[in-house]
């Protein structure tokens, strides 16, 4: 490797807008404690938000294992008057 590299002609990824999206999701407390106590955890070097979604990912690749995914309609909420 070099000591010294000259960036001064290089150029931005092009692509970096299509690898991440921003959206915004809301969650209870209880799910918000849960996941800032893992993030001081093992997730100690990465921010909240990537934990988040390496857990979602996990998540996603344990139902495509098993050959079940969840519906859409598989979570019901009831509502309380």
């Amino acid at each position: 490797m070099r000591k010294e590299y000259d960036f001064s002609k290089a150029t931005k990824n092009p692509y970096a807008k299509f690898f991440k999206k921003q959206v915004t999701i809301r969650l209870d407390e209880a799910t918000i404690k849960y996941f800032k106590n893992m993030a001081d955890g093992e997730c100690l070097t990465r921010p909240l938000s990537t934990c988040i979604s390496g857990i979602v990912l996990r998540q996603r690749d344990v139902y495509q294992s098993i050959g079940n995914p969840p519906r859409n309609n598989a979570v019901h909420r009831r509502r309380i008057r």
